[in-house]
C-alpha cells in the first residue's frame, strides 16, 4: 500500500519535472529562435543601409569625375579637385565601414550560432 503510494508519487513528480524541463527548454529555444530571425532581420537592414550609403557615394563621385572631365575638355580644372579628393576618402571610409560592421556581423552570427546549439 504505502510502498505503491510513494512510488506512484515519485515517478508522477519525476513526470512533472520531466514535463517542466521539457516545456523550458522549447520555450528557450522558440525565444532564440525568434532572437535569431530578429537578428538576421536587422543584419539585412544594415547591409541594405550600408549598400545604399556606398551607392549614393559612388554616384557622387562619378557625377564629380564626369563634371571635372566636362571642365577639362573646356579648358577649366583645379575647381573640382577637392570634392573629388574628399568623395574619395569618404568612399574608402565607407568601404572600410562595411568591412568593419560584417566582421561584427559574422562575429554576432557565430555567436547566435553558439547559443543555438546549446
Amino acid at each position: 500500500g504505502v510502498g505503491i503510494a510513494i512510488k506512484s508519487l515519485e515517478l508522477d513528480y519525476r513526470k512533472r519535472v520531466e514535463d517542466c524541463a521539457r516545456d523550458l527548454y522549447h520555450d528557450g529555444h522558440d525565444r532564440l529562435l525568434v532572437m535569431e530571425k530578429e537578428h538576421l532581420k536587422h543584419m539585412e537592414t544594415l547591409r541594405r543601409s550600408f549598400r545604399t550609403q556606398l551607392s549614393d557615394a559612388v554616384a557622387r563621385i562619378a557625377a564629380e569625375y564626369k563634371s571635372y572631365y566636362d571642365d577639362i575638355l573646356q579648358g577649366k580644372t583645379g575647381r573640382h579637385d577637392r570634392k573629388i579628393h574628399d568623395l574619395t576618402i569618404q568612399v574608402a571610409n565607407l568601404k572600410q565601414t562595411i568591412q568593419q560592421n560584417e566582421t561584427v556581423i559574422q562575429m554576432l552570427q557565430a555567436q547566435l550560432q553558439k547559443l543555438v546549439a546549446e
